[in-house]
């Protein structure tokens, strides 16, 4: 069976593409600050003050989230 394209079904699909677009640009600023931040914090040595020049995931984490 065939099914027919309306122009409802193209508005529809139009909007979710768009909403999809803010999505992706929403998450490349937000890991380009993070990016950013790392950059930083790597530059000025209080990264590796802070964890001590460890490198434990769940540690670095934590850190970076004070």
């Amino acid at each position: 069976m065939e099914r027919t394209i309306s122009s409802g079904d193209v508005q529809k699909f139009a909007e979710q593409l768009e909403e999809a677009r803010k999505r992706i640009s929403a998450l490349e600023y937000t890991n380009q600050a993070v990016l950013e931040y790392l950059s930083r914090l790597e530059s000025s040595g209080e990264f590796q003050e802070k964890i001590e020049l460890s490198y434990d995931i769940p540690q670095i984490f934590e850190v970076l989230l004070k």
